[in-house]
């Protein structure tokens, strides 16, 4: 073969190599954000023994709470030799406002054995106070003390109202606040068990800003400060 025809050969080939490089979809790393971090966090969070789970994390593009906040959604997704769990989580303002397990195969690997519904709010609770660094979650989780496990139950502590609802399969405990007997449902937390596992989890109290509760008897009639209240309470805003 001569030395021409040899280099002819040997260029073509290296184009056609190019060539196919070329056609070849890339490949992105995926973007890291801090949410991402937080995730093994808010599986301990859970119940979930992390070290016994290959976890995949996917975010979802950016949307928005009730068309105001910005709202980050990332897909969780948890496999072990002999379980799966499939979770959602959401932050709005790069805080977690909501857990929403998705999927829940097999038997889970969890950190602590609990006897109850009642005991796995008790963890959680005490777990997410200890992830946010805030004691209010400290003083509605001393509200669970005051229940008879395994009963339909309502209390009240200062202007935090406590609502269980249980059967069978769930159980649901719910905090909202509330004044005067009037409540704000918007400004809430909500845990839900079914099967012994979490369900969901919403966090709307920090959203949820109340104004005022004072009313002003001088400039409105009585008609209309009878309303204002229950306004500042039914609607309150998102600050």
């Amino acid at each position: 073969m001569s030395k021409k025809l040899f280099t002819t050969i040997f260029f073509s080939v290296l184009l056609l190599s190019s060539v196919c490089i070329s056609l070849i979809p890339s490949t992105h790393a995926e973007v890291v954000t801090p949410q991402n971090h937080e995730i093994s966090r808010l599986n301990t969070i859970v119940g979930l023994d992390t070290t016994k789970y290959t976890t995949t994390v996917q975010n979802y593009p950016q949307d928005f709470y009730l068309d105001v906040i910005p709202q980050d959604n990332i897909h969780c997704y948890a496999e072990s030799d002999n379980s799966e769990v499939e979770m959602l989580y959401t932050f709005a303002n790069g805080n977690l406002r909501m857990i929403h397990v998705l999927e829940n195969k097999g038997t889970q690997h969890m950190t602590d054995s609990v006897a109850n519904d009642f005991e796995s709010a008790k963890t959680f609770i005490s777990n997410y106070q200890s992830y946010t660094g805030n004691s209010f979650y400290g003083e509605i989780k001393s509200m669970l003390n005051n229940l008879t496990i395994g009963k339909n139950s309502t209390i009240i502590s200062e202007n935090v109202k406590l609502e269980v609802t249980t059967s069978n399969e769930d159980t649901t405990f719910q905090w909202t606040y509330t004044f005067n007997g009037i409540e704000a449902p918007t400004k809430c937390i909500a845990l839900r068990y079914t099967d012994g596992f979490l369900k969901y989890f919403i966090d709307n109290w920090s959203l949820y800003k109340i104004g005022s509760t004072t009313i002003n008897l001088r400039k409105r009639s009585h008609k209309h400060s009878t309303r204002t209240l229950k306004e500042f309470l039914m609607d309150s805003r998102i600050r």
